[in-house]
């Protein structure tokens, strides 16, 4: 796959494999790196958010500020709180994690061999991300569900660095 086996004349077990990581790759790109993730950058002020004072803005879509603010109220008081921690995972999100989501999408789709490596490092610090996005009440009363995509994303780029 040096020079990029088109997709289609991949074996059945990479094709299954190069597709899951793709539709990760862009829906990481698109709707957690730019939608979810630059909501908490580009809106600053929540307090004045469900009355006639708040402004949404021009990017991300009002669903999208209006989902991260429900999540926000009724299951995670961080997302809305926007502590430094929590805002320094944000901007790594942003500027790291979304072009390389863009990068990963483009080599996994045309078949690139380099992304491989590039892959299981990007994996490295996912874990404690994971770990530090998860809310308090969620680990503690129904355990580490959010550590649960991470493992499998590992599986899935694990097997395909396995895979030749």
């Amino acid at each position: 796959m040096s020079n990029g086996t088109p997709l289609r004349e991949r074996d059945k077990a990479r094709k299954i494999i190069d597709i899951t990581l793709i539709v990760f790759y862009i829906f990481n790109f698109i709707f957690i790196s730019y939608m979810f993730d630059i909501e908490q950058v580009v809106v600053l002020d929540h307090s004045t958010y469900g009355t006639a004072a708040f402004t949404y803005p021009a990017w991300p879509p009002k669903f999208i500020v209006d989902l991260n603010h429900w999540v926000g109220t009724n299951f995670d008081p961080a997302l809305l709180e926007r502590p430094t921690w929590w805002r320094a995972t944000i901007w790594i999100d942003i500027i790291l994690f979304g072009p390389f989501y863009a990068v990963a999408a483009y080599a996994f789709i045309r078949g690139k061999n380099w992304i491989r490596i590039p892959s299981i490092i990007w994996y490295i610090p996912n874990p404690a991300r994971a770990i530090a996005d998860t809310p308090t009440s969620i680990r503690i009363t129904t355990g580490p569900s959010r550590l649960i995509t991470p493992k499998i994303m590992m599986i899935a780029i694990v097997t395909r660095t396995i895979i030749p």
